[in-house]
């Protein structure tokens, strides 16, 4: 079944008013007040010095004096959220994120919100977007709709690394929905964002779903925060995937908070790209990978979407959205050469992602901080970025092998009991297994998926409501388990699942024996050990360790602010300052001229200043500077008596990110080099100098 004969406005809003008249799906749609297009005003016909967007507002003003009251019927009282539904959003123009959508917080300001969004085809980003799909033309006005605004605030303690973890049958629910509307639509895959109120606050979730999922995976991305799915940026997100010909969950996301949704809301529908996830793919012999790994600088990397080639020029940025930026600024021969796009952060289903993907552009992520200066191309095989010039390039050599391609970093996550009474895995759990052993995807992808589903791992954790931290691992879920198994000691352990083992055995043991010292130092050490986050024990179990060489007033200061930010519900916090003792140590053995002496010096005056009140997001971004350790500490006293001096430190960081790109091109470019030369001047180059001694 198909619409085309109820097409009254644009594709994008004539699709959510007819789910509002489905009476299985009503519920899910806020009330709709759609605007149409003035069609008197195309921005490329005005005079270069007119103000569109106040030519716009000015004459819809005109035409509709009534408008604030008529949307405040249609949608009820301010703040609402004005919505663009221009040329976009079909199976041949998708678009993604080319137009405005803008919050109204007030009645006042709706005319000059819906200029803004029917006049937003006008700027350069949307015209350099359409014209990749071929659609140019004069930049007229375009439609858009008015809806409710939703509660859009996240609760205090959620922080930017934190993504929200949904419980299954919430998934089940939104992919029956997808079924039933790719059937009303006739599409043979789906897109669909949702906005989900939480006991943790506002969700975005976008799913991307076949209609034969035999061929294709399912995948949500979710993402706390207003169109955090849809516009990544620096910010985590989860991504829940169901591989094709799979009834499994994996899930990837560093932090994963369980939260519980209240009310859940569709806002908005389009057909996506059926491409199947069974595919070619290039990958290298082993012996040239071996010899490019020991010729050229590798990083560790995660596929997030394959395209037509996983090797040749590339693309750098913080973020896919930057990226996706920087590569519309590229002329036409630039952006041909544009095979691999390498962020920090990024999500395949955000808007990014989706028009890289229709672009056939591999992205992956990895720490872009580690490709050295001067590498303009890259090889993506088997879980590593190889960083190196087009010489690289001329030296590959490669088979194809036929494979279901996933994202990296994913695994199962257990929540629930897996053990039975007689200490085995429960069946359901060996079910789960097996289905994971028979995914046909490569050899030492399935070693990955295996180590991660297993093994307690420092970069995945998950927070269930109590507050409570721990790893979503199956061994973690077997120590764990009301009974007794012997199940993992047919594996050998990793040295941080070994770690986190005996941090779980002293949280559910007696913790005064194995951290005595700590306990007879502070009595904040209980409070720390209550909170139930295997992160912080293992932390004091460091710290216990460092008794023997670190100050008792030092540790003393440190377990009191961590205490502090536990009492704030800022747990992450207190994890960063347990473990400076760690950082300042493993710092100063990198260079053999610091003595033990100049060692604790550096963690006291740390200690001092974290206790003086400086915050940790300070120190957080004194790390990314990567300084030598002695120089982090100067600046962090200075920034505990002039928080000014950190104004200049966030802008040189941010000049660094930009000036990051191995490819850029256009109004990308310029003024970087005096973004990057006035930071350095404001806080002295003496910083930015490694501390030698002779």
């Amino acid at each position: 079944m198909t619409i085309d004969k109820e097409r009254r406005y644009a594709p994008k809003v004539d699709r959510l008013l007819h789910i509002r008249k489905v009476e299985s799906l009503s519920h899910l749609v806020l009330p709709v007040f759609p605007i149409k297009p003035l069609s008197t005003i195309v921005a490329g016909s005005l005079p270069p010095a007119a103000d569109a967007v106040s030519i716009y507002a000015a004459t819809l003003e005109k035409a509709s004096p009534q408008l604030r009251q008529r949307v405040e019927a249609v949608c009820g009282p301010a703040p609402w959220i004005v919505r663009s539904a221009g040329n976009e959003d079909l199976t041949d123009n998708v678009n993604a994120g080319g137009y405005e959508s803008l919050i109204c917080h007030e009645p006042q300001a709706l005319i000059r919100c819906v200029a803004v969004v029917a006049m937003s085809g006008s700027t350069e980003h949307a015209q350099r977007q359409l014209a990749l799909s071929g659609h140019n033309g004069d930049a007229a006005d375009i439609p858009c709709f008015v809806q409710p605004l939703l509660n859009i605030a996240v609760c205090d303690d959620v922080a930017p690394d934190h993504s929200p973890y949904l419980d299954l049958a919430v998934l089940d629910y939104m992919e029956s929905v997808c079924n039933e509307l790719m059937q009303i639509f006739d599409f043979t895959a789906i897109d669909c964002e949702w906005g989900l109120e939480t006991t943790l606050g506002f969700v975005s979730v976008t799913t991307v779903m076949p209609m034969n999922p035999k061929l294709m995976n399912v995948a949500h991305t979710i993402g706390f925060g207003f169109a955090c799915a849809q516009n990544t940026g620096s910010r985590a997100t989860t991504l829940a995937l169901r591989p094709a010909s799979s009834g499994l969950r994996l899930w990837r996301g560093r932090h994963l908070r369980m939260t519980t949704v209240k009310h859940m809301y569709l806002l908005q529908v389009r057909p996506a790209c059926s491409e199947g996830d069974f595919r070619d793919r290039e990958v290298l012999t082993d012996a040239c990978r071996e010899a490019l790994i020991g010729r050229y600088d590798a990083v560790e990397a995660g596929l997030l979407t394959l395209g037509a080639h996983s090797s040749g020029r590339a693309l750098l940025a913080p973020d896919l959205m930057s990226a996706w930026r920087r590569y519309l600024a590229l002329n036409a021969n630039d952006k041909a050469e544009v095979a691999v796009v390498v962020v920090d952060e990024g999500s395949a289903e955000e808007h990014a992602g989706i028009m890289f993907r229709h672009q056939k552009i591999t992205c992956i992520k990895m720490d872009t901080r580690r490709a050295p200066v001067g590498a303009d191309c890259v090889v993506f095989d088997r879980g590593a970025c190889i960083l190196g010039d087009s010489t690289m390039l001329r030296s590959i050599q490669s088979v194809t092998r036929r494979e279901l391609v996933l994202p990296d970093d994913c695994g199962l996550v257990f929540t629930d009991e897996v053990l039975i009474s007689g200490g085995e895995l429960a069946r359901d759990c060996v079910e789960v297994l097996s289905e994971l052993r028979s995914l046909p995807i490569a050899s030492e992808v399935k070693d990955r998926l295996f180590a991660r589903t297993e093994q307690p791992n420092p970069t995945r954790w998950i927070q269930r409501a109590d507050g409570a931290v721990a790893s979503p691992s199956l061994f973690a879920a077997i120590w764990r388990s009301q009974h007794s198994g012997e199940t993992e000691k047919c594996y050998s352990l990793t040295e941080f699942a070994t770690d986190y083992k005996r941090a779980f055995q002293v949280l559910q043991g007696t913790p005064q024996h194995e951290l005595h010292a700590l306990f007879a130092l502070s009595s904040a050490t209980r409070a720390l050990v209550a909170s139930g986050d295997l992160r912080i024990v293992m932390a004091l179990l460091s710290c216990e360790a460092a008794t023997s060489w670190v100050p008792p007033q030092t540790l003393r200061r440190l377990l009191h602010s961590a205490a502090v930010h536990v009492a704030a519900f800022r747990r992450d916090h207190a994890v960063l300052i347990l473990e400076s003792v760690a950082l300042v140590r493993d710092e100063c053995a990198k260079l053999p001229v610091y003595t033990l002496e100049e060692t604790v010096s550096c963690l006291d005056a740390l200690a001092c200043s974290l206790e003086g009140g400086l915050p940790v997001e300070a120190i957080v971004s004194i790390r990314s500077l990567e300084l030598p350790i002695v120089s982090g500490v100067l600046l962090a006293r200075q920034a505990l008596n002039k928080p000014v001096v950190l104004e200049p430190v966030d802008r040189f960081r941010q000049s660094v990110e930009l000036f990051r790109g191995i490819v850029s091109g256009g109004d990308v470019s310029q003024g970087l080099a005096q973004q990057l030369i006035t930071p350095i001047c404001h806080f002295g180059l003496r910083f930015m100098m490694p501390v030698w001694r002779t």
